[in-house]
This record gives structure tokens, sequence and C-alpha cells, in this order.
């Protein structure tokens, strides 16, 4: 399993199909798929560590599965 590392202020990828191999996508989280996004905040108390994203306006958690760091 790859380790990804990260932070508050990364541009990602979401991925292109969010199916149900990632965790935890809910249904409005769909219309995001293979967009960009930066990370407004980092949620550690949760185990998996997850993250909010400007995309949303930080509606859902977004875990590191379903996201790349952007090129």
């Amino acid at each position: 399993m790859e380790i990804k590392i990260l932070q508050v202020g990364d541009k990602v990828k979401i991925a292109e199909d969010l199916s149900n191999k990632y965790t935890d996508v809910a249904d409005g989280m769909i219309q995001y798929a293979g967009r960009v996004a930066t990370i407004t905040k980092l949620c550690a108390k949760y185990d998996p560590i997850n993250f909010k994203l400007d995309i949303d306006n930080g509606r859902y958690f977004w875990y590191p599965d379903a996201m790349t760091l952007a090129k």
C-alpha cells in the first residue's frame, strides 16, 4: 500500500471513478470525480485521517485513497 503524505494547501485530483472501491463515498461526491481541488483542512481525529476540500465548501470528508496529488 502506498502511503500518501498530503497537507493543507496541496492541490489534489479526485479519482475519476468514485465507485465502491473508495472509503465512504456519498452520492453527492460523485459530481466532483476527476476534478482538481485544494485541501483546506486535515481531520486527524478520525481514523483513517481524512480531509476537507475547497471544491465542496468543506461539506464532505475525503480520504486519501480517493485522491492523488495534482500535477
